[in-house]
């Protein structure tokens, strides 16, 4: 099972479904999902009239800009899932990017330096500009942060039960035998249609 979160770093319920729902499912479900995160949410990017770099608007503001930087630098430099949805889910505790990449790097395999010169350079910027395009590509649009699309789909009315309940809606889309985290949950909020 495919989930992609599309989410922005400073948002209380993103933060609220990374480290509450998505980390602790990921870790019990790991060897049969996928995950792929898109921090960007309803940013906006400003391409130059001039022709040089783009600049981003974020609904939290500039900070939020630089932390989903840092989110998008972490993705592309380390793309095991595991290192860096657990990396993003330490820094969504704090609200002080250049501190968390320290504090959440430390005494582990990612390198606060490698991902701080990332967000620092035009690198950084232009994974954030890629986080945007995938962003605006999905149909329908998204209107709530966290949008969450489950193998492909995004169904808009379902929203609020997945940020709820993930692993019962991962585990709808198993077919049996279903892995042993999903048996109790089977039966949860999600029927097949």
């Amino acid at each position: 099972v495919n989930v992609t979160v599309l989410y922005e770093s400073y948002c209380k319920d993103s933060s609220s479904f990374i480290t509450k729902q998505l980390w602790p499912v990921y870790k019990q479900l790991k060897n049969q999902m996928t995950v792929d995160l898109v921090p960007y949410g309803r940013s906006k990017t400003k391409e130059s009239s001039s022709g040089g770099p783009a600049t981003f608007v974020c609904r939290h503001g500039a900070a939020e800009c630089l932390a989903n930087i840092v989110h998008s630098c972490a993705i592309a430099l380390y793309p095991n899932t595991a290192l860096h949805l657990n990396f993003i889910a330490c820094t969504m505790k704090t609200w002080k990017p250049e501190r968390a990449v320290k504090k959440c790097t430390r005494g582990g395999p990612m390198d606060s330096q490698k991902i701080q010169g990332c967000v620092s350079s035009s690198q950084g910027k232009n994974l954030f500009q890629k986080m945007g395009a995938r962003t605006a590509a999905l149909k329908p649009p998204i209107t709530i942060v966290p949008s969450v699309v489950i193998d492909g789909t995004f169904n808009k009315k379902d929203q609020k039960k997945i940020r709820k309940d993930l692993k019962a809606a991962v585990c709808r889309h198993f077919k049996p035998p279903v892995p042993e985290a999903c048996e109790k949950k089977k039966r949860g909020l999600f029927r097949k249609r």
